[in-house]
């Protein structure tokens, strides 16, 4: 009897978790694997400017802000969706945890 209830505990706790990690994203907020695609492309382009340029001393330049513009129309997202995504997945640890987990796996495959 124990046992039973022990797997309906754990069966009802997948299921919480389950359904939490498919609740529909507010309206403007990017799904996860294109926030981290997006990003992994942020991170690219940052990391070529700080390597090419004294980029880290500086305000973004008109080169990187450029490259931000394309970006972002790249991906058919605007400032204010990327800004409400960051937020959003800020606060919500395990989903942030999974995207940056893809970042590092996308950044590792490019080397």
């Amino acid at each position: 009897m124990k046992n039973m209830q022990l797997v309906v505990a754990i069966s009802l706790l997948l299921g919480v978790a389950a359904c939490k990690h498919n609740e529909p994203l507010p309206e403007g907020v990017i799904d996860e694997s294109r926030f981290a695609a997006l990003l992994t492309d942020l991170y690219l382009a940052e990391g070529y400017f700080s390597v090419t340029s004294d980029f880290q001393f500086k305000a973004l330049g008109p080169d990187m802000v450029a490259t931000y513009d394309t970006l972002l129309a790249q991906y058919q997202v605007t400032p204010e969706e990327l800004d409400r995504s960051s937020t959003y997945y800020l606060q919500h640890k395990d989903a942030c945890n999974r995207i940056y987990e893809q970042v590092m796996e996308n950044l590792n495959q490019k080397q």
